[in-house]
């Protein structure tokens, strides 16, 4: 193998993370907006991703409505605290800038084409992970936070009062509960929807946008309305949604041998193939040559 190729994308890649080291170490401001002359005076550092993003939004005008989405998400993970969008963006036009750096440094070609798109979506791909992470959390608290406030209902606790207190458990769900209880203490408002007035948690949830937690805080407006029957509501609704999810893993685990059906073949038979065919086709080729 000669090493003496690749030389030129070794020394790329290390000048590209130096360059990107040294400018994020600078305080280089892209905008003289009321924002970040704000940010500089809480004392709040921005990396140059954070800058180069958001300068892009002004300036392009970008909606990332799908991005913003997948952070609200993440953060309520606990992943990219104090982040915005721009720095998503940010990342990728850096991202995308390293790979500018392979099309130099080994010419116009597939693989070089092919970096510059990789590394470009890589921050997206990251991110949009960690979101999709958070809401299979949410999607398998469920049942256990319907069970819990069911119990809280059948030992006399009102509605309200109940799905604060579901605000203890431990995950994403429990994160959200929290913040929706923290808005209605602030607000005095009610965590669930009475008389015609919307509650804090349908209204939070609904900016979330999942079915799912759409659906679980529509019923839970419900059963907060129906008085004594409500807990046997509430315990009801907890199997439904725990048959529902068992049969979503059921239905996940039965697809799951096409699903690695084409990883398993572009990671090992097709390299098991190569190997056996290509010292066969060089020796071919070489009779006849």
């Amino acid at each position: 193998m000669n090493l003496t190729a690749w030389i030129p994308f070794i020394a790329a890649g290390l000048i590209a993370l130096l360059a990107y080291l040294l400018l994020d170490s600078l305080s280089i401001s892209f905008s003289r907006s009321g924002s970040s002359r704000l940010e500089a005076f809480g004392g709040k550092k921005a990396t140059l991703a954070d800058r180069l993003g958001a300068s892009l939004m002004a300036r392009l005008g970008l909606d990332l409505a799908t991005w913003e989405s997948d952070l609200r998400w993440a953060q309520i993970g606990g992943d990219y605290l104090g982040e915005g969008v721009g720095a998503v963006l940010g990342q990728s036009v850096l991202y995308a800038g390293i790979g500018l750096l392979f099309v130099i440094s080994l010419g116009v070609n597939l693989f070089s084409l092919g970096a510059v798109v990789v590394l470009a979506y890589l921050p997206a791909m990251r991110l949009h992970k960690s979101a999709e992470g958070v809401r299979l959390g949410v999607r398998r608290s469920l049942p256990e936070a319907a069970a819990f406030v069911a119990g809280e209902m059948a030992a006399g606790v009102s509605a309200d009062q109940a799905l604060i207190r579901a605000g203890r458990l431990p995950g994403p769900l429990g994160v959200i509960l929290r913040e929706a209880s923290e808005i209605a203490g602030t607000s005095n408002r009610l965590m669930l929807s009475k008389a015609g007035v919307r509650g804090v948690f349908r209204e939070q949830v609904d900016l979330l946008g999942m079915p799912h937690l759409s659906s679980f805080s529509a019923q839970a407006d419900l059963v907060a309305q129906k008085g004594a029957e409500g807990p046997a509501q509430m315990s009801s609704i907890a199997r439904m949604l725990a048959r529902e999810y068992r049969t979503e893993v059921r239905r996940s685990a039965a697809e799951l041998d096409n699903n690695l059906l084409l990883p398993t073949t572009l990671y090992f038979f097709m390299p098991m193939l190569a190997a056996m065919l290509v010292p066969l086709a060089i020796g071919i080729f070489a009779m006849f040559a």
